[in-house]
């Protein structure tokens, strides 16, 4: 557990419930705290007989995972051959949450063998076929904090560019526009977001993607989140003062749901993106918990 400024107690209790030992961890200012952790137990586990599965986008693990490959194939193989799980859940934390969203939609048709029990989404990325169009505009001017909001758009530049090629997203673009998607790439959320706020969204487009048919279908196929689908509960999970993923974002995420008849359900708590995770910890095990009984 990162625990420069404060642990988490909520969380803490709830991991001493269930048997594991949490071990706080802190860090020089500029250290990513989680990662380092994730790096040494990955390490610590090259000389263990344990089976490992990390999830991540993140080369800073890459030496580690090279090293666990022949545990990450097996772990893989036994959630494939169906040996270790029947019953299942989706559970995430913004990017995740969305993906989470994802997953349990598509588990009933792309795993069928599997029981999906219901999905806890904690503040998840959504909206963004509404917001991010917004800030890619050719001329718009500074907008002073909310500069920061292009950083988002980036991502899914990027990511958009790698999945549908056909789209040509980088050709919105301009010079600029290119250069801080480049940027992007080796970027988290935070460092992103800092480095944009001085610069005007208006100077990174060249066109404007909501002005292409063609784009905005492949950016609902790739980022949307569809309101149909689901077939077991969903839980929403949103801190008030998130300026991240926005509470409104969520808010509208939960009427699009029950409006397609899908049974959700929304916790809403005081704190920012970070602070919602420690906020909703209790609510969140006991939904998983209900799920599972």
């Amino acid at each position: 557990l990162a625990a420069n400024s404060e642990l988490p107690m909520t969380f803490v209790q709830a991991l001493l419930a269930i048997g594991y030992r949490p071990i706080p961890l802190s860090g020089a200012p500029g250290q990513k705290v989680v990662d380092i952790a994730i790096q040494r137990t990955l390490d610590a586990l090259v000389e263990r007989e344990a089976d490992v599965l990390l999830v991540s986008h993140d080369g800073d693990f890459l030496a580690q995972v090279e090293a666990v490959a022949a545990q990450l194939v097996r772990a893989l193989d036994i959630i494939a051959s169906q040996r270790a799980i029947s019953r299942t859940l989706a559970l995430g934390y913004s990017q995740g949450g969305h993906a989470a969203l994802w997953a349990s939609r598509v588990a009933p048709r792309y795993a069928p063998e599997l029981t999906m029990l219901g999905t806890v989404a904690i503040a998840p990325a959504s909206q963004i076929t509404t917001i991010v169009p917004l800030f890619q505009q050719p001329g718009t001017p500074s907008l002073g904090y909310f500069n920061s909001m292009s950083g988002f758009g980036l991502y899914v530049m990027s990511g958009l560019n790698h999945a549908r090629p056909d789209v040509h997203a980088l050709d919105y673009l301009t010079p600029v526009g290119r250069e801080w998607v480049a940027k992007s790439r080796n970027l988290c959320v935070h460092d992103l977001v800092v480095a944009l706020r001085t610069v005007a969204p208006g100077t990174l487009y060249a066109r404007s993607t909501s002005s292409s048919p063609a784009f905005m279908a492949a950016l609902r196929d790739y980022a949307g989140i569809p309101a149909t689908g689901f077939v077991r509960p969903v839980r929403l999970e949103q801190g008030l003062t998130d300026d991240v993923v926005s509470p409104i974002g969520t808010l509208a995420l939960q009427d699009q749901l029950r409006a397609a008849g899908v049974a959700v359900a929304m916790g809403v708590y005081p704190g920012d993106h970070m602070a919602v995770t420690r906020q909703s910890m209790a609510d969140t095990m006991g939904t998983v918990a209900r799920y599972f009984r």
